[in-house]
C-alpha cells in the first residue's frame, strides 16, 4: 500500500520484482517527471529552472540504470498484471490531481479499478470509512 509519492516508489519496487499479492494506491504520483515539475511549479521557481533541476535529479539514478525519469515512470514501467491494484483518489485533490490515477488505472486496465471519492482531498481520504472499507474488500479479496 502507499501514498502520494508512496504509491510511486512501492509500485515500482512491484515493477521490478518486489512480491506482493496485491497493491492499494491512494492519491498517487505518475513519475518522479511530474513530481519535479510539480516542485518547480509549486516552489514558485522559474520554468527556466525545470532542465537544470531535472539534470541534478538525475545524480540519483542507479549505475545500472542511471535514468531517474525513466525508471521511476508507473506508466511506463507499470506493476505486473499478476498484482491486483486499486487505485484510490479524490477527484478535488490540490496536491496530486485526479487525473494522475486515471492514467495510471488506464495503464494498467488488465489488472487494476480506480475508486474515486469526492470531497476527502488529498490527506482526508486516508482516515475516510467508505475509503477505507474498500481497501480491506480489495486486500481480502481471494487470490485469482
Amino acid at each position: 500500500m502507499g501514498h502520494s509519492l508512496g504509491v510511486l516508489g512501492a509500485g515500482i519496487a512491484l515493477h521490478e520484482g518486489v512480491a506482493a499479492e496485491r497493491f492499494t494506491a491512494i492519491s498517487g504520483l505518475t513519475s518522479v517527471r511530474v513530481t519535479t515539475d510539480g516542485f518547480v511549479r509549486g516552489s514558485g521557481l522559474p520554468w527556466a529552472l525545470r532542465e537544470a533541476f531535472a539534470t541534478a535529479a538525475q545524480r540519483y539514478g542507479l549505475p545500472d540504470h542511471p535514468d531517474v525519469y525513466e525508471r521511476f515512470d508507473l506508466l511506463g514501467r507499470t506493476v505486473p498484471a499478476s498484482v491486483p491494484t486499486l487505485w484510490l483518489h479524490d477527484d478535488g485533490d490540490r496536491v496530486n490531481p485526479h487525473h494522475l490515477s486515471v492514467q495510471l488505472h488506464e495503464a494498467h486496465a488488465d489488472s487494476s479499478e480506480l475508486f474515486t471519492t469526492t470531497g476527502l482531498g488529498h490527506n482526508k481520504i486516508l482516515g475516510d470509512r467508505a475509503v477505507r472499507s474498500r481497501i480491506l474488500d480489495h486486500l481480502a479479496a481471494p487470490a485469482r
